[in-house]
């Protein structure tokens, strides 16, 4: 009954012309196609394309129908000409994930999953790798090991600032700068925004840019490049016109995400992760202080090969890895040490999450989880084992919260996104206290 209603709200604030998935749709497809790859897209994630395009590829070789499915927030509105059908909420969504990320796929074959979904972009070479030990896999039977994540308390935030961002169809990412600035994406062009004043400006880059824990250096991926915010705040007008301080043609990979592993009088060392095709690859960068210089301290190298996780993000001390592992549907955490040779469990949360985000001193994560129709925030205390929920919102109402992130005066920032009866998204930022508030 649920889902019945679900699909007759989307059917009221959809388009005409979108075509709906629905479970009936997902049922006759797996008896029909003996092994098939669902691919989830969203025009508010970037990478869903090329991702789209490199597991068509795989699937070619391997003899796999692919699917692809649209997100119904933000959705992709034209394929080649083709349309993407809109995915309704329903179990093969919440197997999947959705909204947590974009893209994912589901690998089936005979009917029955191969494995857990796989979320987030990889290289062509990434889901051959991923797509063929499914594959394998899926020839013996696998049972998913549930786990429980212990809480000894359990806490509610108080939003202390709320402010909606005046551009429209901003859905899924952004990051903050500083206690006042944020930068998220649009239409393939990086933004900055304060939070206080309402200032809005472009910068350089087209998706994923994340700033370093210090407010020093904006990124950018594929290739890695540093930009100096001093100089983008010197000159906003020219922003996009602004060269990059030092580029690393040798990390060519996305996702990236950064810590501070050493802080010196005269040197800072910046720890940057990457998802390396299909595990995780980091590389340390040397700051002196004193020249403004930038100087790779190793070559790139992968971290936790045994352990692979998908969306790795890096903690702000350098020191931890939190994502999702491809051995089961849930979110760990690990450390890697200052050596990045560790690969220790610290914590597995024992659900799905999507991308986790780290507090400046390492000892909590922000993540966002789902419960059915609920999409709910959260910040773990990895030390006193305490939960505090952030928000929550309904996906039957079209609503949907951005991976919450830890701004520096110790409080928790996160994205509510809407979509109105029209089909534009509108979001809206919450400042939240994670105190001891029951």
């Amino acid at each position: 009954m649920r889902i019945a209603i679900i699909a007759l709200l989307f059917l009221t604030r959809l388009a005409i012309a979108d075509t709906l998935y629905t479970s009936r749709d997902f049922q006759h497809d797996i008896t029909t196609h003996p092994k098939i790859i669902f691919y989830f897209v969203s025009g508010g994630m970037p990478l869903s394309m090329p991702g789209l395009k490199n597991t068509l590829e795989v699937a070619k070789i391997m003899g796999y129908e692919v699917q692809p499915l649209n997100d119904p927030v933000e959705p992709i509105r034209s394929w080649g000409g083709q349309s993407i059908p809109i995915a309704v909420p329903a179990s093969y969504t919440s197997a999947a994930g959705v909204p947590l990320h974009f893209p994912i796929i589901l690998v089936y074959k005979n009917g029955h999953p191969c494995g857990p979904a796989i979320p987030g972009y990889k290289s062509l070479k990434g889901y051959q790798e991923i797509i063929s030990l499914y594959d394998q896999q899926c020839e013996s039977s696998r049972k998913t090991i549930q786990s429980q994540l212990v809480v000894h308390h359990f806490h509610t935030a108080n939003i202390i600032l709320e402010t909606p961002i005046p551009r429209e169809n901003i859905a899924y990412y952004f990051k903050p700068i500083n206690n006042d600035w944020v930068t998220y994406h649009a239409s393939k062009q990086v933004y900055f925004f304060n939070r206080k004043t309402g200032t809005e400006f472009m910068t350089p880059g087209q998706f994923d840019s994340v700033p370093t824990p210090d407010a020093q250096f904006l990124t950018i991926p594929a290739p890695l490049r540093f930009f100096s915010l001093a100089k983008i705040w010197a000159d906003p007008h020219n922003a996009t016109n602004l060269q990059p301080d030092f580029s690393d043609p040798n990390m060519k990979d996305e996702y990236q995400s950064i810590g501070i592993v050493n802080d010196s009088q005269s040197i800072r060392t910046y720890r940057v992760a990457t998802a390396w095709i299909a595990a995780v690859g980091f590389r340390d960068y040397s700051l002196n202080k004193e020249t403004g210089d930038i100087t790779p301290e190793n070559q790139p190298k992968t971290v936790c090969k045994g352990f692979p996780l998908s969306l790795p993000m890096l903690s702000k001390n350098g020191l931890m890895l939190g994502g999702h592992s491809n051995g089961d549907a849930f979110t760990k955490i690990v450390s890697i040490g200052a050596s990045g040779a560790e690969c220790k469990l610290v914590q597995d949360l024992g659900f799905k999450t999507g991308k986790v985000a780290f507090s400046h001193d390492g000892d909590q994560v922000a993540f966002v989880t789902k419960d059915g129709d609920a999409i709910n925030a959260y910040v773990y205390n990895l030390k006193t084992k305490s939960l505090t929920l952030l928000m929550t919102v309904s996906e039957a109402k079209n609503e949907y919260i951005v991976f919450p992130d830890f701004l520096p005066n110790g409080n928790v920032l996160a994205m509510k996104v809407q979509r109105s009866s029209s089909g534009s998204v509108h979001s809206t930022l919450f400042e939240m206290h994670i105190g001891l508030v029951t």
